[in-house]
């Protein structure tokens, strides 16, 4: 009897996580492993002299999540690899070159990703961004 409730409790608490549009961990894995390009992006901080350069950064930047738990940011021909995981709603990333960002997902679908990232340890938003799967 014990175990029945149990397992009664298991699927009515399933059915309420896919009824309230709530991504399994491992859906969440499948949706982000691919190739994003970013469609809007916002810096609390910008400067408008950097216009010409944000555009650039926006034009040509690219992130893959790979399933391995590797992460490759491509700028044009120039490219920078790291590890990544998920817990919970936070991505935590660490470039090889000890850069560490932390994002923080706010919607995900295999069509959009927007996310807000901010320094690990800090609660000042630095980029909040909607980023979409790269056109092949």
């Amino acid at each position: 009897m014990v175990f029945f409730r149990i397992i009664l409790l298991s699927l009515f608490l399933s059915i309420g996580a896919l009824a309230n549009g709530q991504a399994s961990h491992a859906d969440t894995i499948r949706m982000l492993c691919q190739t994003w390009m970013i469609k809007e992006v916002y810096i609390p901080k910008f400067e408008e002299n950097e216009k010409d350069e944000l555009n650039d950064y926006i034009n040509n930047t690219r992130m893959q999540f790979i399933r391995d738990w590797t992460v490759i940011m491509k700028d044009g021909p120039e490219q920078m690899k790291g590890k990544w995981e998920l817990k919970g709603k936070n991505i935590n990333i660490l470039m090889e070159e000890g850069t560490a960002i932390e994002m923080t997902i706010i919607s995900l679908s295999i069509d959009s990703f927007h996310f807000e990232s901010r320094n690990p340890g800090s609660d000042e938003l630095v980029t909040s961004a909607l980023i979409i799967p790269e056109k092949k």
